[in-house]
């Protein structure tokens, strides 16, 4: 009776082990999560400021292309008056309409990176539990709307 005993809390014991291990990876994958919104978060800011320095940009007339010629440093345009930010987020010359394949505002680059996001996001979803799916697809949802928004503006 004793031994029978033994072995029962002994299995609980595990059970609670077993309990243990899964909430600590579920807590570990929910700050992922918060991880990867955050740098979603800084990713789409930084569009954002990009996208204001390329409006910034003045537009040269069709019939002016030496001037835009003598103004080009390294493919980006020269101007005193623009501060070293603005310089360093530059990174084409390329409009805003130019940019936009299938009415989708992000770069190529952008749209690899969110697209990455949602497929690892989903990988990992597939293996937890349905109260930490819930809460995946809730990040998913203010990732995607907070690259969308950002990248509309």
């Amino acid at each position: 009776v004793i031994s029978e005993s033994v072995s029962y809390i002994e299995s609980l014991l595990n059970q609670a082990y077993e309990r243990n291990a899964v909430l600590e990876s579920e807590v570990d994958e929910v700050e992922n999560l918060r991880i990867r919104l955050q740098r979603a978060t800084d990713e789409a800011r930084d569009l954002k400021q990009e996208l204001k320095v390329m409006e910034k940009v003045p537009k040269p007339k069709k019939g002016d292309d030496s001037t835009l010629d003598s103004s080009l440093v390294n493919g980006h345009i020269s101007n005193p008056t623009r501060t070293q930010v603005e310089i360093e987020t530059q990174t084409s010359l390329m409009s805003p309409q130019k940019r936009e394949i299938n009415g989708n505002g992000m770069t190529p680059s952008s749209r690899v990176t969110a697209i990455n996001i949602v497929g690892d996001l989903l990988r990992k979803v597939g293996v937890s539990h349905t109260n930490v799916l819930t809460l995946v697809k809730a990040v998913l949802v203010l990732i995607v709307a907070l690259v969308t928004l950002e990248c509309t503006k």
